[in-house]
């Protein structure tokens, strides 16, 4: 199969990703518990975050297995670019050093504000949070969800730097250790590397993919993936993942600015937005909760 036809892929039924809810996301809307039934994978309801929290590597284990065989790659990062992004001018000409001061050794948050720095003047219209402290209160099952930075439209409120899958553009993963790198780009013994790290590095960026599905209407999504002085580019649709080769962006950014810099002059339908969906207007919505009011709860569980 080529590249043309695996980007065709994201019209596939859904096979490892969740279904789209069934309420708008096409622009900023209040958050909202998400729709009961916007997975294919069967779970078991939660009642409380501590619950929670101890299912998730149940959970995890699952969506990794449910995976297994549906990432494809690796894909040299230019035909990558060149296949998902039209190429667009003025890409900043950055020195080779630019991202060195993304630091390899001490704790993996020390990577996060280096990076967002670096990502300054390359991302217009856009910008990238440390969300890696706030979970997303509305997270699926109560998992509390908190993905390493991520990438936002200026417009939306990001003052107390809360995860808001919902609003999600670019999910940004970020490893220290090259040991928790998911692949293997030398086939040998094949792309999916076996080890513990490897497999739950895979089912965690599994997992906030599954969530930006669940809670937005798309057609597929991008994850940029950062591990030690490595990178990877990531794109998801409803039946797996294709993934770019790993390259060095410490000695070569190059891929890197094109990436950002594409993705940030990117339309919404050419980050995977669903084109056929919008958020309702105020009068539409209004029109809507009239209409629907007589089977409206007794009363509502707050978030909390």
């Amino acid at each position: 199969m080529d590249s043309s036809q695996l980007a065709d892929s994201s019209l596939a039924p859904s096979a490892n990703l969740s279904d789209p809810p069934s309420e708008a996301v096409g622009a900023p809307v209040p958050d909202a518990e998400p729709p009961a039934k916007t997975s294919p994978y069967k779970k078991a309801a939660q009642t409380g975050y501590e619950s929670s929290q101890r299912k998730l590597p149940i959970y995890r284990d699952k969506l990794n297995k449910e995976m297994a065989g549906t990432w494809v790659g690796p894909m040299p990062p230019d035909q990558f670019l060149d296949d998902f992004f039209r190429p667009v001018p003025d890409v900043p000409d950055l020195p080779n050093d630019h991202f060195t001061t993304v630091p390899t050794k001490g704790l993996e948050k020390d990577m996060y504000q280096p990076f967002i720095e670096c990502a300054k003047g390359i991302i217009p219209g856009f910008k990238i949070i440390n969300t890696a402290e706030h979970s997303d209160i509305n997270s699926t099952n109560g998992y509390k969800l908190k993905p390493d930075p991520t990438m936002y439209a200026d417009t939306v409120d990001t003052v107390e730097k809360r995860t808001q899958f919902d609003k999600v553009e670019l999910n940004i993963e970020f490893k220290r250790d090259p040991l928790h790198d998911p692949f293997v780009d030398s086939g040998v013994p094949g792309f999916e590397a076996q080890s513990q790290n490897s497999r739950d590095t895979r089912s965690q960026l599994t997992h906030y993919t599954t969530e930006i599905f669940s809670r937005q209407h798309r057609l597929f999504t991008f994850t940029l993936f950062i591990c030690h002085e490595q990178a990877r580019f990531i794109r998801w649709d409803r039946a797996g993942a294709i993934v770019s080769a790993a390259f060095n962006f410490h000695q070569d950014p190059r891929p890197l600015v094109e990436f950002l810099w594409r993705f940030s002059h990117s339309t919404p339908s050419e980050r995977g937005h669903d084109p056929n969906v919008r958020a309702a207007t105020g009068k539409e919505a209004n029109i809507a909760r009239e209409k629907l009011k007589e089977w409206a709860p007794k009363k509502e569980t707050p978030i909390v």
